[in-house]
């Protein structure tokens, strides 16, 4: 290209040229201030020369100068041309019109006409540097229009690329876009001020169930439920009021099929844009996640009033336990906690008065150095039972007091498996003991008198019943029948003397015998009692027995209260029309309830408090015998057993007789 640019001057052409340079490089710091100046005013060339420092504009002119002087005087045109070449790439570059080249050319022109009048006048010299000056401008010209037009097709073909791929990523980034909105799981929509929608996103049909068309033949507000519709109204108007900002809200939205979802987005106005020109909505349905919430705030309820029951629950426990606290601190038994291996976790201050250790002392000893060494044994032998979560009831034992005394305590444990404590309060009965053996001894004294007189009793009551048969032998057919009946009474009464004597001592032989328990099959002693019974007393009574508990008793003495309380019953129900005795017993309060239920005689439960006592009967020898010790004999068993002994009745209706027992 620089080879084609280079002219071929005639000698003529080269005169007229060195001609206008002459002028051009005389004048040529005076002609570029003053053009200088005037193109800073230039619409286009203004903004270039304004760009510049005055020392750019001066190394500039300065290489322009240069490049021409050496092009003009040396015919060295190529370092020129591209210089010029230079120039009008930058010109393209720039995007200065070439119009406002040719501007300025004429300008230049027209400053350098009177320079060369002044230096040749207007003759033919001037004439021939005119020629030059217009021929170098040509040459300028059609350097720089040439590099223009080449790199302005380049500029205009890459930016048709340009334009070609801003077009085609357009195209990309809408159908992106479309894609992102048509394939949205949100609602989205484009309305207008007063509520009309001309857009909505398909997800607002699989949604809601609506149309465009049938969105658009109502009032987007009638889609609104009716109590959110009030506040929608109201931030409405801040929407409004703040172009460009997203507001969040929640409301409810009518589904086709008459059913409001619950959903949530925001709504923003883009009215000031005039691409857009709309209320912008994007909304997402939460119906499932709104049930899920309502459910999580249904149980957060639930558990809150969980909770504040719990806390109430809690603080009444802390009170009870406050009261307990009480209780233990000020209670005048034995209270305390231990571990399965020997040692007191807590005990109450009764430990400490009473035995007369500290706590320290007390805590810190296995309590076994503190138990008489004859009773730790037995005390072994309670805690093994305890480690099985055996319950330890009435266990005596005695312990050591600092004094040196001992004292008797009984014991009640709860053991915790779990755990491996034991539960434990103890009553001291040292008094009771002592009182115990005293009433012992008094006992078995009356014992041994009620015995000796028992026996002393026998030998005249023998002696009257052989006199009375020594008399009824030899002398009966001389007494006459007043005499016969006589003597028959003293033979009754001698033997009902013989029987009450009987009973006296079985009722002063229970208070000796120990008590030994085993597993009784109830429903098989009272069969055996009914069976003695009837060989002893038959009776015509109907007898229903039901399954009766088994339980743990000495067998021996059991048997004697069934057989009495049987007796009873046979003999009080034998005048009734029809007698019936029914035997049950349930199992209740961690007791056995026995039963023994007749329709005979009944009694006045004004004096029930009499019928345990000895001697003491509620009827009368004609009526029905008896010695008045069976039921008080019934109430001693009952009692050895650490058990209770009722009745209920009503006279001529029967009577019922019960006794609990222990069930362990």
């Amino acid at each position: 290209i620089i080879k084609k640019l280079i002219p071929a001057l005639s000698l003529k052409e080269r005169q007229e040229i060195l001609a206008y340079y002459t002028v051009y490089e005389k004048y040529s710091k005076e002609f570029s201030e003053r053009a200088t100046e005037d193109l800073r005013n230039h619409p286009v060339f203004g903004k270039l020369i304004n760009s510049m420092t005055k020392e750019m504009q001066e190394a500039n002119n300065k290489i322009s100068m240069t490049l021409q002087k050496d092009a003009i005087l040396n015919d060295k045109w190529q370092p020129y041309i591209e210089y010029q070449i230079n120039q009008g790439i930058s010109y393209a570059k720039m995007g200065l019109d070439f119009k406002s080249w040719y501007e300025v050319i004429s300008m230049v022109r027209n400053y350098l006409n009177p320079y060369l009048t002044k230096e040749y006048g207007t003759g033919e010299k001037f004439l021939a540097a005119l020629n030059g000056m217009n021929a170098f401008m040509d040459i300028a010209m059609g350097i720089i229009g040439e590099a223009y037009m080449q790199e302005k097709k380049g500029i205009i073909k890459e930016d048709a690329e340009k334009i070609k791929k801003l077009n085609e990523e357009l195209k990309k980034s809408e159908n992106l876009y479309r894609t992102l909105i048509e394939k949205n799981a949100d609602m989205m929509t484009l309305a207008h001020p007063d509520g009309k929608v001309f857009y909505i996103s398909p997800s607002l049909t699989n949604i809601l169930g609506f149309t465009l068309e049938e969105f658009n033949s109502r009032p987007a507000f009638e889609f609104i439920h009716p109590d959110d519709l009030p506040g929608l109204m109201e931030q409405m108007m801040q929407i409004i009021s703040v172009p460009g900002k997203s507001f969040f809200r929640q409301h409810r939205l009518l589904h086709k099929d008459g059913i409001y979802r619950w959903c949530e987005g925001t709504i923003t106005n883009m009215l000031h844009d005039p691409d857009i020109g709309a209320l912008v909505s994007n909304f997402r349905d939460i119906n499932e996640r709104k049930k899920a919430e309502d459910e999580i705030k249904k149980l957060n309820e639930e558990l809150e009033q969980k909770v504040i029951e719990r806390t109430a629950q809690l603080e009444n426990t802390v009170c009870q336990l406050e009261e307990y606290k009480y209780f233990f601190i000020n209670s005048n038994d034995f209270a305390c906690i231990a571990n399965m291996d020997g040692y007191f976790v807590t005990i109450n201050p009764q430990f400490e008065k009473v035995l007369g250790y500290s706590k320290k002392e007390l805590l810190e000893n296995q309590f076994l150095k503190f138990i008489h060494p004859d009773d730790i044994s037995a005390t072994l032998k309670e805690v093994e039972k305890l480690k099985s979560g055996a319950i330890t009831l009435n266990f005596v034992n005695r312990y050591l007091k600092k004094d040196g005394n001992y004292i008797w305590l009984e014991w009640s444990t709860y053991p915790d498996i779990a755990s491996g404590k034991q539960y434990a309060i103890a009553r001291d009965i040292t008094e009771r003991k002592k009182t115990d053996e005293q009433l012992l001894a008094v006992n078995n004294e009356l014992e041994a008198f009620t015995y000796s007189v028992s026996h002393d009793l026998r030998a005249p009551l023998r002696a009257v019943n052989g006199y009375s048969e020594m008399l009824n032998e030899d002398f009966g057919s001389k007494l006459g029948e007043e005499g016969k009946r006589i003597l028959d009474n003293i033979a009754y009464n001698a033997t009902k003397m013989g029987t009450l004597i009987d009973e006296l001592l079985s009722f002063s032989r229970l208070g000796r015998k120990d008590v030994n328990r085993k597993i009784i099959d109830m429903n098989e002693l009272t069969d055996g009692v009914l069976s003695e019974l009837h060989k002893n007393h038959p009776n015509s009574a109907k007898i229903n027995i039901k399954k009766l508990h088994s339980v743990n008793a000495d067998y021996g003495l059991l048997h004697q209260v069934m057989y009495n309380l049987l007796s009873n019953a046979v003999k009080y129900s034998s005048k009734a029309k029809k007698p019936l005795i029914e035997i049950s017993s349930e199992a209740k309060h961690g007791e056995i309830i026995y039963s023994i239920k007749d329709n005979g005689a009944g009694f006045d439960m004004r004096y029930s408090d009499k019928l345990f006592g000895v001697f003491q009967r509620l009827h009368s020898q004609e009526e029905f015998e008896g010695t008045g010790v069976g039921l008080a004999i019934v109430q001693r068993v009952i009692a050895k057993h650490n058990g209770s002994v009722w009745a209920k009745g009503e006279v001529n209706k029967g009577a019922t007789f019960n006794f609990s027992l222990p069930k362990n």
